[in-house]
């Protein structure tokens, strides 16, 4: 934070996929304040004094904020370091304005946040927040949390078994191809060139794949761009199994890219037909995806994918019927 001139760090539970559930690699709220559950947000703060870097020097506060669930499991887990901030609590401040409070008297004056981390609703509050108090917002992609855990060489839990694999036809009931047709005349009709997917669950609906990278999600780490010409699937090309390699070439105008090159390319982002000027981000977009789509085109919010996923056809209805039978302790007498 003093290298980067960062008076108030936030860290976000969420991945970049804005997603629920996270891998062991993204808890990084976990991992800094030690609070293992599944919702809050912790604040660091800097308030340095001296010129030069010496442990001894730096002084600040931290604090996290989670919800009436987790008030006992947090004071058990946080140790002095940290303050706890009830949330729905009169008299306790939420963690906007914690942060912001801190920002005031530290000596930098400046929020920063890794925007992949945080929704475009959040990071355009914060930007107006910090703006009306003359306070500095710093988004920066570049995560300090994660070279805290690199640095102590903090491993990961992987998977056992990371494949991508393919959602067999007889469970999905729809054909790949079909759905995207539906997805690229849809965005046609409204006017727009291209559309961003990041949820990990729209994406494995949509091309009929599942994975395991993260627990108790069949979902794998990945982004599409669909265009009116291609669909782009950014992912890890080393989890695809034989079998997924072959079912993936049946996808017409599939481009397979490294997971890592999506922030790259997504500036470069071009249509076509210059008629065509809007861009579509999901409802639930994360801070960066708005600031880094080329400003030249209009950015439309629109979740259709979640909506086509809501609507089940006879297959999906009878899958779940099949589920809650089963769930409900009735499979034996049924499979009988």
């Amino acid at each position: 934070m003093w290298k980067n001139k960062i008076g108030v760090y936030i860290i976000p539970s969420e991945d970049e996929h804005q997603s629920e559930y996270t891998a062991s690699k993204d808890q990084r709220r976990s991992f800094i304040s030690g609070f293992t559950g599944s919702a809050g947000i912790a604040v660091v703060t800097l308030d340095k004094d001296g010129s030069n870097f010496e442990l001894n020097d730096f002084k600040g506060e931290a604090a996290l904020s989670t919800d009436g669930r987790y008030f006992l499991q947090a004071t058990n887990q946080l140790d002095d370091n940290w303050v706890l901030l009830k949330q729905g609590i009169k008299g306790d401040l939420g963690w906007q304005d914690w942060a912001l409070s801190k920002s005031l008297v530290s000596k930098y004056r400046s929020v920063s946040v890794d925007p992949k981390l945080i929704s475009n609703s959040s990071g355009n509050f914060l930007k107006e927040k910090c703006h009306s108090l003359n306070v500095e917002f710093l988004p920066t992609m570049d995560n300090l949390i994660d070279k805290v855990m690199n640095f102590e060489k903090f491993k990961p839990i992987l998977p056992n078994d990371n494949s991508i694999y393919p959602f067999e036809i007889k469970y999905s009931g729809e054909d790949s191809n079909s759905k995207i047709n539906k997805l690229r005349n849809y965005i046609q009709r409204q006017h727009s060139f291209a559309i961003i997917i990041s949820a990990l669950d729209d994406i494995a609906w949509l091309l009929n794949l599942r994975g395991n990278d993260i627990e108790y999600n069949p979902v794998f780490f990945s982004y599409i761009i669909l265009t009116l010409n291609g669909i782009y699937l950014y992912t890890d090309k080393s989890k695809f199994t034989n079998e997924t390699t072959r079912y993936l070439s049946s996808i017409k105008g599939l481009t397979i890219k490294n997971y890592k090159n999506f922030w790259d390319d997504l500036p470069g982002l071009e249509t076509n037909d210059p008629t065509m000027k809007k861009i579509k981000l999901p409802k639930t977009s994360s801070y960066a995806l708005n600031l880094v789509v080329p400003s030249i085109y209009d950015i439309e919010y629109d979740s259709i994918v979640v909506e086509m996923k809501g609507i089940k056809n006879d297959v999906e209805i009878e899958g779940h019927r099949f589920a809650q039978l089963k769930d409900d302790q009735f499979y034996p007498i049924i499979k009988d």
